[in-house]
């Protein structure tokens, strides 16, 4: 199963998860800093906290939710 790690230092992105689990049923969704967060594969973030990213070693692809990523 595939892993989504929500990440967001300023909030929750809890607002996107229910259409995120109607268009992906297959998908398990958790939350930047709950248990599990740092094994997931893919990274749903906007400002993730320094090292966040770094300390998941199952990283596959970063996927920020805003424009203009520096």
């Amino acid at each position: 199963m595939t892993i989504i790690a929500l990440i967001n230092q300023t909030g929750p992105l809890s607002f996107l998860v229910p259409a995120l689990e109607r268009a992906m049923p297959d998908v398990r969704f958790v939350h930047w800093p709950e248990p599990g967060w740092d094994a997931a594969e893919v990274a749903l973030c906007w400002r993730p906290p320094p090292g966040a990213l770094a300390s998941m070693a199952r990283l596959r692809l970063i996927h920020s939710i805003g424009a203009g990523v520096d």
